[in-house]
């Protein structure tokens, strides 16, 4: 079933069931969901928790026989160890033909992106001197002038194959790296970062969140990330569905709302959504970075300890 037909007989399967309960690691579900609920007359429950605790919680409990998620949203690379877990199963519907390459995650749709972009104080930096590489942060006039998230080794790993890709040596990259985490001041927390840019404190930061730029930049701060330093990793979040769901047919329904007609209730507070990726949309045109997040989670040791080894954190 397709269009119309199939989305009203969704409707009606589900208000059979009455409810649905997602799990989520998306600070903007709970906002989201309601807007579901109003629309589809659908109690909906969100329990909303950091991803890694997400994660833990729907393991353990499977593990106890209590599962109570209908919808798993979470990043992704939690996302494809849920899959593996046998905790999601694979979506087969007509939404994703019309979706983006980038929204199509591994046992999920993507439905808020993290665009990881190098971002600066507009008074403190002009347009000669922002940056315009990577390679430009390795430079002495930027020594200790701005921050970096030492937890981003999965945008390392993007980063990293990617130059290689072009040409340079592994020995290069590592340079590259150590350089930049020489002259960075390594800081936890986005929206800390962003803060201390917003005042001055620091002149730039690297990986920093683009919608974060954007709202402080519609608040009056001094700060941007365009025109982008490239390339830009994207990380993604999505919704997945659980293998035992308890309110299936709401369960798909929400799926397929959240990647396509909740997106606009996503950009309304101010995410980016998988229209800035379509042809048209903000990111459009960028060159844009994603990863194997299956060979991460597979390798996240050696990219974690080789992250922190190149940027001096202990």
């Amino acid at each position: 079933m397709e269009g119309d037909e199939r989305t009203d007989r969704l409707v009606e399967l589900a208000q059979e069931e009455g409810e649905l309960m997602v799990y989520t690691s998306n600070n903007e579900m709970p906002d989201v969901a309601p807007a579901f609920a109003e629309e589809f007359d659908i109690a909906t429950e969100v329990y909303r928790a950091p991803s890694d605790a997400v994660s833990q919680r729907v393991h353990e409990e499977a593990d106890a026989g209590q599962i109570r998620s209908d919808i798993i949203d979470n990043i992704a690379q939690w996302q494809v160890v849920a899959l593996r877990s046998g905790l999601l199963t694979e979506y087969e519907g007509p939404v994703r033909e019309d979706l983006p390459e980038i929204a199509l995650g591994e046992g999920f749709t993507s439905n808020q992106y993290l665009p990881h972009t190098i971002g600066w104080n507009t008074d403190l930096v002009s347009e000669e001197e922002r940056p315009r590489s990577y390679a430009d942060l390795t430079e002495p006039r930027w020594e200790g002038k701005f921050t970096l998230e030492p937890r981003h080794s999965a945008m390392y790993m993007a980063l990293y194959n990617y130059f290689i890709e072009e040409g340079s040596s592994e020995a290069e990259v590592h340079e590259l790296f150590r350089k930049i985490g020489s002259n960075a001041v390594l800081m936890d927390g986005n929206t800390q970062r962003i803060n201390l840019m917003t005042t001055g404190e620091y002149s730039a930061g690297v990986g920093m969140y683009s919608q974060g730029i954007d709202k402080a930049a519609r608040e009056g701060a001094p700060v941007a990330w365009e025109p982008a330093v490239e390339p830009i990793y994207v990380e993604t979040y999505g919704a997945g569905l659980s293998t035992c769901a308890t309110h299936p047919a709401a369960a798909l329904l929400f799926y397929e709302w959240v990647a396509t007609d909740g997106q606009e209730e996503m950009a309304a507070l101010g995410r980016v959504t998988t229209e800035d990726f379509a042809a048209g949309g903000r990111f459009d045109g960028l060159e844009l970075l994603q990863i194997d997040y299956g060979t991460f989670v597979d390798e996240q040791q050696r990219w974690d300890e080789e992250w922190y080894d190149l940027i001096g954190y202990q």
